[in-house]
């Protein structure tokens, strides 16, 4: 039946404000478009489909004209339409403008349409071939993201320097593949393709040896669970039997929220098997290892990175501060096997410390060959960000290592830097102007490096081998952290290797060796 609606819609302009027409599509910022039915059934299989299948509803009408609601914006209709409409063909000459409807075509399959759209986006390769990249990838189109990203090599264009708004919506997958092609010059294998995964993927990170809801509890725990005072319920409705002192003395949190619970009847749903209910918003996998880090000895043996992401911020919640310094302590041995994937989903969550640790991890290795099927649900935009800090990382770490090689010397040799470093004339001890007493050396520590311009803690030759690697980084345009990270990366983690090769013009012995290198 028709309805009256206090603001009525206008009408398109000609030819789509036509009494004859059988059928209103109704744009997504409210323009009717009085069309042919007849037209849209020949032009598209999806219209085709919809009016075989009697999907159009007579509950809205207007000038006895069933209405569709689109989702595509008045722009965007009126270009589609007039494409299949029996007038003349629109000019496609913006991008925008272009994407929108190509979207829309292949959405609709309309053939002539999208094959219409597609020769548009192929005229704009030469001179925007990053951003009909994008839009090739984001609607499956391979050939054109292929010829795109060859003009690129033709051109030399730096991807990673070139990230226009289309890339927004692009994953990390494509994005990493797009990067690859460039760096061999188009020269991949027959089955590469932009828009898929490869078909043989690195083994995944071993599986969780916790399964979900199984609380992490020590053997002395165990053994009070028969004494449990209190029944913890997850938000998917797996109830966990707990102890109301382990609970109050590990967050005090969950001390308020055991205060506040009303006293209820024992048959209320608030009890089970009489004892008081207390839930939680975290699922079962999350809560059971939250109430198993209550225990007084408690341990983490999560082995999933987003099993363990969801405890790190429920530790952080309910302000158990015992326990995040363990968690943190299994985030960083899960990280290191699969930093790429570590660093992806942390970035995700916000969770920045976490990330931050992982792009450091990452530091020791290439990230050209690195893939993690993680990329493939990650945003290109996150995945760019890690290329250019790794990038900028290393760069300024190789930088230093060539100001190194020009200091002063009497023997030329080829030494690794490793941090901390002593310079060639260090006088082993310096004097502390503020105790006026004299102290050991220990060379240019992290310490140091920080406080270069106020009372640093070393003798005048390491203090200006110092100003040496800050200056180094700055001409570099680096933020002199970058090297304060990697080297406290480098420290606590004594696997790790300081790997710039470096020409060290020295006097005495080498400082440090390093067995590998960039």
């Amino acid at each position: 039946m028709e309805r009256n609606v206090c603001s009525t819609p206008p009408y398109a302009s000609s030819p789509f404000d036509d009494p004859e027409a059988d059928l209103i599509l109704r744009s997504s910022d409210n323009v009717d478009f009085r069309v042919s039915r007849f037209i849209l059934k020949i032009s598209s299989q999806f219209f085709a489909d919809m009016f075989a299948a009697g999907q159009v509803s007579d509950d809205e009408l207007r000038d006895g004209c069933p209405i569709v609601q689109m989702q595509e914006d008045s722009k965007t209709l009126d270009v589609l339409l007039r494409v299949i409409y029996p007038t003349k063909a629109p000019v496609l000459d913006q991008l925008p403008k272009l994407h929108a409807v190509l979207g829309a075509a292949l959405k609709f399959d309309m053939d002539y349409a999208t094959e219409l759209a597609r020769t548009a986006l192929r005229s704009f390769i030469a001179k925007e071939p990053v951003r009909v990249w994008a839009i090739a990838v984001r609607n499956r189109l391979e050939p054109e993201s292929r010829a795109a990203a060859d003009e690129m090599n033709r051109q030399h264009i730096s991807v990673l320097d070139s990230f226009p708004s289309e890339m927004q919506a692009i994953d990390a997958g494509a994005y990493y593949r797009l990067l690859r092609y460039r760096r061999l010059q188009g020269a991949v294998e027959t089955d590469f393709k932009f828009c898929d995964p490869p078909t043989t993927s690195p083994v995944s990170p071993p599986a969780s040896s916790s399964p979900a809801g199984t609380q992490i509890i020590s053997p002395k725990h165990s053994r009070i669970q028969p004494l449990a005072d209190i029944v913890c319920r997850s938000a998917d409705g797996q109830k966990f039997p707990a102890h109301k002192v382990l609970l109050a003395l590990a967050s005090p949190v969950m001390a308020a929220m055991m205060l506040s619970l009303p006293t209820a009847a024992a048959n209320s749903p608030d009890m089970e098997g009489g004892l008081p209910m207390l839930s939680f918003e975290e699922d079962a996998a999350t809560l059971g290892v939250v109430l198993g880090l209550c225990a007084l000895e408690g341990e983490v043996a999560v082995q999933e990175l987003q099993v363990l992401q969801n405890v790190i911020e429920a530790a952080k919640k309910y302000e158990m501060d015992d326990a995040r310094k363990l968690l943190q302590d299994q985030w960083a041995k899960l990280s290191a096997s699969d930093p790429l994937r570590a660093f992806l989903f942390a970035a995700s969550r916000k969770a920045h410390a976490e990330a931050r640790q992982a792009a450091q991890q990452l530091l020791d290795r290439t990230l050209d060959d690195y893939y993690t099927s993680a990329l493939e649900s990650s945003a290109a935009s996150m995945y760019r960000a890690l290329c250019m800090y790794h990038n900028s990382c290393r760069s300024s770490i190789h930088n230093t290592g060539q100001s190194l090689a020009h200091l002063p010397t009497t023997a030329k040799v080829i030494y690794d830097v490793k941090i901390p470093i002593k310079a060639s004339r260090c006088r082993s001890t310096y004097m502390n102007e503020y105790y006026g007493s004299s102290y050991t050396c220990r060379g240019l520590t992290v310490e140091v490096l920080r406080n270069l311009d106020r009372n640093p803690q070393a003798c005048e030759p390491c203090v200006q081998l110092g100003q040496i690697i800050v200056n180094a980084l700055q001409q570099s345009k680096t933020e002199p952290s970058v090297l304060i990270a990697t080297s406290e990366l480098l420290q606590d983690c004594p696997g790790s290797n300081f790997r710039t090769r470096t020409a060290l013009h020295a006097r005495n012995q080498p400082i440090a060796r390093s067995s590998q290198h960039f």
